[in-house]
């Protein structure tokens, strides 16, 4: 289903930030789909790649993609997210 990792985050959330700004220190970056839940100012809808992800994952996994930084690895099988995954003290709920 997925062939590399999804990194699933907000320019609006400092952990989301954090996080990819840490990944791309290192070679696993290149490996990432990255996709940003951000609405676009101008169409004041989220991107197309967010949604079909979030309905993929909701049907095939019975997941709800509702926070940011999410890393989604083994084809949708494991998902680390927010504070629990990452340790952090606080995240974005999308």
């Amino acid at each position: 289903m997925f062939t590399r990792p999804i990194l699933v985050y907000s320019n609006y959330c400092p952990h989301s930030n954090n996080f990819v700004n840490k990944l791309m220190e290192t070679p696993l970056a290149q490996y990432f789909v990255y996709i940003n839940v951000d609405v676009d100012p101008i169409t004041k809808k989220r991107s197309d790649d967010f949604l079909n992800l979030k309905m993929l994952l909701a049907q095939h996994f019975n997941y709800n993609l509702n926070a940011v930084p999410t890393v989604i690895t083994e084809n949708g099988e494991f998902i680390l997210k927010d504070k629990k995954g990452f340790g952090l003290s606080k995240s974005l709920y999308v």
